[in-house]
């Protein structure tokens, strides 16, 4: 289930949050189920749903401070957003003994960098990182709390939309080759063709060199094609961390003096991942916690192009030439293209948790969460122990058929819900919602009757110590 808090389980219950998948695009829609079961009451006032991202720097640094000298850490937090909202309001401050699933559709912000992750020298980890949370804290009385907060974490991964690539980018090159004394050896022109600019880890990169070494009196010797990589992080107080280098180099033979030949050049976009391991076990050793299951799946691409506020990635393909002999700097120029990696598409695959015994929960109805604002729906109340609660929310609920029964649902709207302390407006509406339920039901009553089979818009799940179910048809 991902990255979880290990304050998710108590004596007498625990907290789960499900998602369908883990990996999404910025702007794609996630849909998940909150699970609650309790044995005994939880003194707690609601259950609480929170998504977030962030950007995070950390690295360490040596300074000389008269004759000693000491370590200082670097840490850098940038949040992209942050939404917790009330999910499900308990009446009297107390959750219920009982076997509860919320679910819930939420929609990530359209600008959402990609999840990033890089561990380096001094000790440094940057990452983007993305996390949903269930909360539920006990209620302050005055008195001193007896529980810790029910808490469940899962991250989950989030791709930038892809970049749109831009195919054959030329670059034309010209130089006189002169070598020792500066005597000068002639001419040397090349055409470099970079099929594309956009790539994903483990794509090829393939060049053109159209070389014309006709007017030159010195071979070129060799010819190479290279991935740099240059990232720039920062922290809080604006200090910087910096790294430039060669992830992969391929290097082919050049031309000979007075020839012109057509190079076709190929770059596989990877890297020496054992390199990137071995820093973060230098990380997990230092801060003594280890690394996620997702970060030890992102560690294995390369890293997607990034420009936050805090964390900087970018990519350039070059190609270099090597003329025979010392050319004191007069040699052809790199070729250089500014080229985007987009982050690859996995998922990432557990094992099931156990679903507590005699697993057979109530079910609530899903609403959309959308912008920072978003409310879940009304539950099946004639399953619903006497007292246990209503969710916060201001809409008036419409009437469905249960197992032959009417009960309330609220429906998923277009627009975004805004979200009230629904205790009396429900008081309110109570005449209202009876007679629409009232009208409701008897239409149903007529397709029933026409029905030899009723589809059932919620199913109790039944099972007893299996996996939790979760399929997204359930709950649209």
């Amino acid at each position: 289930m991902g990255a979880s808090d290990s304050r998710h389980n108590f004596q007498h219950g625990h907290l789960y949050v499900q998602l369908y998948k883990t990996t999404y695009n910025a702007g794609e829609t996630m849909q998940g189920v909150v699970h609650l079961s309790l044995s005994q009451q939880f003194p707690t006032k609601v259950l609480q749903l929170e998504f977030s991202g962030y950007e995070k720097t950390f690295w360490i640094t040596k300074e000389r401070q008269g004759r000693s000298t000491v370590k200082k850490k670097h840490n850098g937090l940038k949040k992209l957003f942050s939404t917790r909202t009330n999910m499900f309001a308990f009446p009297q401050g107390t959750a219920q003994p009982g076997q509860y699933s919320f679910p819930f559709v939420f929609q990530i912000p359209l600008g959402c960098p990609s999840t990033f992750v890089f561990f380096g020298e001094h000790k440094s980890k940057m990452a983007v990182s993305y996390k949903v949370r269930a909360i539920m804290e006990e209620r302050c009385d005055g008195t001193k709390a007896q529980f810790k907060p029910l808490m469940y974490k899962q991250k989950f991964i989030v791709r930038k939309i892809p970049d749109v690539l831009h195919p054959n980018k030329k670059i034309k090159l010209e130089k006189n080759i002169s070598t020792f004394l500066f005597v000068k050896q002639g001419n040397s022109k090349a055409e470099v063709t970079f099929e594309k600019d956009v790539f994903v880890s483990g794509e090829t990169a393939r060049v053109t060199c159209d070389v014309d070494n006709t007017a030159c009196e010195k071979d070129i010797e060799k010819v190479k094609v290279k991935l740099r990589r240059i990232l720039n992080f920062k922290d809080q107080k604006n200090k910087t961390f910096s790294s430039n280098n060669f992830l992969s180099i391929a290097k082919y033979p050049g031309v000979k003096a007075g020839e012109k030949k057509l190079l076709n050049l190929e770059l596989r976009i990877t890297q020496n991942f054992e390199e990137i391991k071995n820093y973060g076990q230098l990380y997990v050793h230092k801060r003594k916690k280890a690394l996620t299951r997702e970060d030890n799946n992102i560690i294995n691409y390369v890293l997607p192009t990034t420009m936050g506020e805090f964390v900087k990635c970018s990519y350039q393909l070059e190609v270099s030439f090597t003329h025979k002999g010392a050319t004191l700097g007069s040699k052809i120029p790199s070729a250089k293209l500014q080229v985007l990696i987009n982050a690859p598409y996995f998922e990432l695959h557990s094992a099931p948790i156990p679903a507590p015994q005699n697993w057979n929960p109530q079910v609530y109805q899903p609403n959309l969460m959308q912008g920072g604002d978003f409310s879940v729906g009304m539950p099946v109340q004639q399953q619903i122990p006497m007292g246990y609660g209503a969710p916060i929310m201001d809409h008036q609920p419409e009437a469905f058929i249960q197992n032959g029964h009417m009960s309330a649902r609220n429906p998923i709207t277009s627009g975004q819900m805004q979200m009230s302390n629904g205790f009396e407006e429900q008081k309110r509406s109570q005449d209202d919602e009876k007679i629409q339920a009232k009208q409701a039901f008897e239409q149903h009553q007529n397709q029933i009757q026409k029905q030899e089979h009723q589809p059932q818009p919620l199913q109790k799940q039944n099972s007893d110590n299996q996996a939790y179910g979760f399929n997204p048809q359930d709950y649209s």
